[in-house]
């Protein structure tokens, strides 16, 4: 399966993070909420697995929150992929949150 975020297709979504690459991408958290509404945290990290489950045990360990990964795999510089990064939240600006992982 895969989504379209801006211009990007992510493929996804996955329910875990044990389903993502171990590889260099951009990544689209996408929560739901208790109450049905949807937000959206993009971020990038040079092994996307690793990055989303280090995230998921600190921020999505919500009882209320239901989550997916999307991913776009991605160029291996950091630079290049906080320019997706970057284009992303302003699209979606109101439902990005403004940390980054580190790549």
């Amino acid at each position: 399966m895969s989504l379209m975020l801006g211009r990007f297709q992510f493929d996804g979504p996955y329910a875990t993070a044990e389903m993502l690459p171990s590889s260099a991408g951009v990544f689209a958290i996408l929560y739901r909420e208790a109450d049905g509404v949807y937000r959206i945290d993009i971020d990038h990290g040079g092994d996307m697995r690793t990055a989303v489950r280090d995230r998921s045990q600190h921020d999505l360990s919500q009882p209320t929150t239901v989550w997916s990964v999307a991913v776009l795999p991605h160029s291996a510089d950091a630079d290049e992929r906080q320019t997706v990064v970057n284009e992303l939240r302003a699209e979606y600006e109101e439902d990005c949150e403004s940390e980054t992982v580190a790549a």
